[in-house]
């Protein structure tokens, strides 16, 4: 994805007058992260796209964690949302990138619900973009409810086409 995605995003970056990135990691409860009782991995925005690669470069999936599904999406989500300091005047997106579906329920931890967090999003007039990409052992339904990029198809091939060379 680095390969494929960061490049693309460099030149899409090109048009835009002032653009701030952040980047939120999340995996599942159990696994390594962890940030203000949530299983996620916070970056702070920034308007660098130097820094955003640096961001990508420090980390690396293991694929020893998890293998499981579902994930902690549901946080993941929320906690872009509450964490984050988004500008009043922006046009706020978010766009996760996942491979797993997110749990049915609220957990003993975490206790929003899909809506709730819906109903944020709102509120706060921020769009998200869902991306699933999945080997065929997970197919997901419900990560595709969230909100299926138009975009996704294309992203997805191309990434595709990379992990084949």
């Amino acid at each position: 994805l680095r390969d494929v995605w960061v490049p693309q995003l460099i030149e899409k970056v090109k048009e835009f007058k002032s653009l701030r990135l952040g980047l939120l990691l999340y995996r599942d409860y159990g696994d390594t992260y962890k940030w203000m009782d949530l299983p996620v991995r916070k970056f702070e925005f920034t308007g660098r796209i130097e820094t955003l690669r640096k961001y990508l470069n420090s980390f690396y999936i293991h694929g020893t964690e998890g293998g499981d599904i579902p994930e902690a999406v549901y946080e993941a989500l929320f906690a872009s949302l509450e964490y984050y300091k988004w500008r009043s005047d922006a046009e706020r997106k978010i766009i996760l990138i996942g491979d797993a579906p997110p749990h049915a329920a609220p957990s003993e931890t975490f206790s929003k619900t899909f809506d709730e967090i819906s109903s944020i999003f709102g509120e706060n007039q921020i769009s998200v973009d869902c991306f699933l990409i999945s080997d065929s052992k997970h197919n997901s339904d419900e990560m595709k409810t969230i909100k299926k990029s138009e975009a996704a198809d294309e992203l997805i091939k191309a990434a595709e086409i990379q992990d084949a060379k």
